[in-house]
């Protein structure tokens, strides 16, 4: 009687609060999915809102809203550590731009719980045109659900949200360029990739990508909202007091365990193979390499239909290409893997991609609630040592390669994406 009655519940839940039409016959997979949700949800509360809420620190902590914040409003770093010390400022201008009105707020616990709540509505709108915009799946309870699980089990997510990182704004911002780009509708497209390159600069890799598809309006999108936004950072802030830029180039020499660029990789393990190499030139021939090999496969393979691909190997691209690049920086793979998950719902990956697919996201998701078993320490800007453990054996940068490579296969194979 029981094992009916759950599924049963379990369905007239969903369709009253969807709308969804339930399509899962089976009292087994019902109760998987129901599972599923349940799992999802613990792990959001627990990590996403528990957890996320306690934390008041992180490297954003420097960055946000800058050394203005202290002279505008003395109060706001009462008890923590203070801003970057003038005239520095890092990352790009649109993250300033956007947080500045925090910077009036009473303390900096007020303020960064307040952006806590903007960047709960920036995931909730990046999911909504992921899901409604950006693919083609049946409007059934089985595909959302695992949309769902996907995004809300994504360590990276969760990590950006404990920092209230701007790669945030800069998903939605992608997601939403894609949606314009698929749509015909290019000015918005470029502008919306040209904010979310002065955000934090990383996609700013789509701009030679417009050249080459010679989408010109894209072009004119982008520079539309990059020039005027670079030449009022200039006359204000300076681009030459920019830290971002001061350490580009110093970051290929990171072995910490929060570099999980391709350097990373090659930097941690490296010297247990043998010491006496150079891994840091190494890591940068390896770039090299991984790069030249990409932009070969999107000239030869690139074509009307694989937009999905191309948009996703350029991601990829952007984190592990950096002479550094944090765990968060790996958010943006959302895409690709929301991607990967409307194929294999369809029925279009393969057993040999399937499992590499899944792989992957272990690797990268890492999806399980850490920090019960830890305990979260606040004063910690992580606090999970077993994270920083995962971490050091690079397990993210080994996933987000094997995405790359089943990326890189559905574009060889020229499997087009479904009309939008």
């Amino acid at each position: 009687m029981v094992p009916r009655v759950v599924p049963r519940c379990f369905k007239a839940l969903v369709v009253g609060f969807t709308g969804h039409k339930l399509a899962i016959r089976s009292p087994i997979r019902a109760a998987i999915a129901g599972l599923a949700l349940l799992y999802s949800g613990v792990h959001v509360f627990q990590t996403g809102v528990i957890s996320a809420w306690a934390n008041i620190s992180g490297d954003f902590l420097s960055a946000w809203p800058g050394y203005y914040a202290a002279a505008w409003n003395p109060g706001i770093y009462r008890g923590h550590p203070g801003a970057m010390q003038a005239p520095l400022w890092n990352y790009g201008p649109v993250l300033h731009m956007l947080y500045l009105p925090f910077t009036f707020l009473s303390d900096l616990s007020t303020a960064y719980r307040g952006i806590l709540f903007v960047s709960y509505a920036y995931v909730l709108v990046s999911f909504l045109i992921t899901y409604c915009a950006n693919l083609r799946l049946p409007r059934t309870i089985g595909p959302l659900i695992l949309l769902i699980f996907i995004w809300a089990n994504f360590f990276p997510l969760y990590e950006a949200l404990l920092q209230r990182n701007i790669e945030l704004v800069e998903l939605l911002l992608v997601a939403f360029g894609y949606a314009m780009y698929m749509r015909q509708r290019d000015g918005l497209a470029g502008a919306a990739l040209g904010a979310a390159a002065m955000a934090k600069f990383l996609p700013g890799i789509f701009l030679p990508y417009f050249v080459w598809k010679r989408r010109w309006r894209c072009v004119r999108g982008f520079l539309v909202v990059t020039i005027p936004v670079a030449l009022v950072t200039q006359m204000t802030l300076g681009w030459e007091h920019n830290l971002a830029w001061m350490i580009l180039g110093g970051g290929i020499g990171r072995t910490h365990p929060l570099n999980q660029a391709l350097s990373g990789l090659f930097l941690r393990t490296g010297p247990l193979i043998d010491p006496t190499v150079n891994w840091a030139t190494v890591s940068r021939l390896a770039m090299i390499v991984a790069g030249l090999v990409c932009l070969i496969l999107l000239r030869k393979y690139g074509r009307p239909g694989t937009e999905r691909w191309e948009w996703s190997l350029l991601l990829i691209m952007m984190v592990l290409l950096l002479p550094h690049a944090n765990a968060y920086y790996y958010v943006f793979f959302l895409l690709p893997f929301s991607f990967l998950a409307e194929e294999a719902w369809r029925g279009r990956l393969s057993r040999v991609e399937l499992v590499p697919v899944v792989v992957a996201f272990f690797f990268i998701a890492l999806p399980f609630p850490l920090s019960p078993f830890e305990g979260l320490n606040p004063a910690r800007a992580r606090g999970w040592h077993l994270t920083d453990y995962l971490l050091h054996l690079s397990l993210p940068i080994l996933g987000a390669s094997i995405l790359a490579v089943v990326v890189c296969r559905r574009l060889i194979l020229q499997l087009p994406e479904p009309a939008t």
